[in-house]
């Protein structure tokens, strides 16, 4: 439970992982992101990727991060 606990808290910007999606907040917006500094992007940053390219953040400044929660469970559907 501790775990599960200290997924849902909101850590400082400062400690958040270098090239891992993560859940960002800018101002109370929270959007998955990724900080990189290297290929394929040209200059270090907040990086958001919607499917086909990494767009830099462009408005504000993301102030906590936190992991980003387990999935759900997959089921498959059985045919009887």
């Amino acid at each position: 439970e501790d775990t599960a606990r200290a997924a849902e808290e909101w850590e400082p910007i400062e400690g958040a992982p270098e090239g891992w999606d993560i859940l960002i907040l800018v101002g109370k917006e929270q959007m998955v992101a990724c900080y990189l500094t290297q290929h394929p992007v040209e200059a270090p940053g907040w990086y958001i990727y919607d499917g086909h390219a990494f767009h830099i953040l462009a408005a504000g400044t993301p102030t906590h991060w936190r992991p980003l929660p387990a999935l759900p469970p997959l089921y498959l559907n059985e045919e009887a």
